[in-house]
């Protein structure tokens, strides 16, 4: 979309992947849902650019691109999406356990939990 060629060209493309993901925090809660997952792929593509960019890795970029992929992964478990939340989930969870290395964070409990839910429903 041309919302995302125009983000994509920010001096600061992580900060405006974590803007994306809050104005479709904002549409989740208008429950506008559909809306809400566009607008998390357009942060996941700016996160993944940026990811691929910068090479650097730094822990806090990629507990950001967690965030944003649990989000993501939530709205489609709302959407009973389950395949496509595990799969999501799965790989924040590694992101989460490589950066966070305390397995009763807070983080990955609830990753865990969301995790363990959609496995509820698709096994």
């Amino acid at each position: 979309s041309s919302d995302a060629s125009v983000a994509s060209t920010s001096p600061n493309p992580a900060g405006m992947a974590m803007v994306w993901n809050n104005m479709a925090c904002c549409h989740f809660q208008l429950k506008d849902y559909e809306l809400a997952l566009t607008t998390l792929r357009q942060a996941r593509i700016l996160q993944q650019t940026y990811l691929v960019q910068t090479q650097g890795l730094a822990d806090v970029d990629l507990l950001y691109n967690a965030i944003v992929m649990c989000n993501y992964s939530y709205l489609c478990l709302c959407l009973k999406r389950y395949e496509e939340a595990r799969s999501v989930l799965e790989e924040a969870l590694m992101i989460q356990q490589s950066c966070l290395e305390d397995e009763n964070h807070r983080a990955i409990r609830d990753t865990r939990s969301n995790l363990e839910f959609t496995n509820a429903f698709h096994n």
